[in-house]
């Protein structure tokens, strides 16, 4: 079943992003929308993406390698997260937590 994940911030209008699977075996996927100015690295600023309850707090983006933490409010960074690229496939990483 998908999950919709509806961000929080300036720019939470700005993304879609979903949650499949549960517990320790979990998919995120992220884009923006609205790109004209999705390239401005200050546009994610302070907004986030919060994660289901059940979600590991370890994830590795498919599409860049690099690795993600939750943080302790339960919620995923954006300008981190479209640091590299403005999309991610983050697979949970089980064996980190």
């Amino acid at each position: 079943m998908y999950q919709p994940l509806e961000a929080v911030g300036p720019a939470a209008g700005r993304v879609v992003a979903f949650a499949r699977g549960s517990g320790s075996s979990m998919l995120i996927a992220a884009v923006p929308r609205l790109t004209g100015a999705a390239g401005d690295p200050d546009l994610w600023s302070g907004t986030t993406l919060p994660v289901p309850a059940d979600a590991p707090r370890q994830w590795t983006c498919a599409l860049t390698g690099e690795s993600h933490l939750t943080g302790e409010d339960g919620r995923l960074r954006l300008d981190r997260l479209f640091g590299v690229l403005p999309a991610a496939l983050l697979l949970s990483d089980p064996d980190l937590e």
